[in-house]
């Protein structure tokens, strides 16, 4: 498998547009990760397969321009804190269609961003009372979602939205706000 290891920060559409697909085992190692970062730049990131993007300082998911990251398969994203639509002007979309996102929260900055999960598993890497937050909504997609509170105690502050069933793994507690409770119409598994 492919490794590839930087001791700096990894963009991907800085000077212009740009693409990034981390497929099979192949791993890509970093501080932080920019996706979309200029004004007027497009990134788009997939991870798949088995592949795996660590990233180990923050993520933002459309900086200054627009950011697509999707995460299928078995693949892993591992990072901070994660802003989703970052700066003001930016726009971002987060998909985890499959496999795991590991991070420390996962949040709307200040421009328009979506984060939906269909299949996926987001995993806890700490105890966060705004684990998820800035959302209008997190989209439950028809595969469902899982959260891993892994032995943590974490709180979603955006509202739960679709059909899909919401199953919370781990040790630890998460809470959901009063409109995430009764946001969507999907079943709930609470395991131990």
């Amino acid at each position: 498998s492919a490794q590839w290891n930087n001791s700096g920060n990894f963009y991907v559409g800085r000077y212009g547009d740009g693409s990034l697909s981390i497929a099979d085992n192949a791993v890509v190692e970093n501080v932080n990760g920019y996706i979309g970062v200029d004004t007027a730049t497009a990134g788009v990131v997939t991870v798949s397969g088995s592949g795996t993007w660590d990233n180990s300082g923050s993520l933002h998911v459309g900086n200054a321009g627009s950011g697509r990251l999707t995460i299928t398969d078995t693949a892993t994203v591992k990072a901070g804190d994660i802003r989703v639509g970052f700066g003001p002007a930016s726009s971002g979309v987060l998909e985890l269609n499959g496999g795991t996102l590991e991070a420390a929260n996962v949040r709307k900055g200040n421009g328009t961003g979506t984060f939906s999960i269909n299949g996926g598993t987001l995993k806890a890497t700490g105890s966060n009372t705004a684990f998820i937050s800035g959302f209008s909504a997190l989209t439950l997609g028809s595969g469902g979602a899982i959260i891993d509170s892994n032995g943590f105690n974490v709180a979603s502050l955006s509202a739960l939205s679709g059909t899909g069933e919401l199953v919370k793994n781990g040790a630890g507690i998460l809470t959901l706000d009063g409109a995430a409770s009764t946001g969507f119409t999907g079943n709930t598994t609470v395991n131990p």
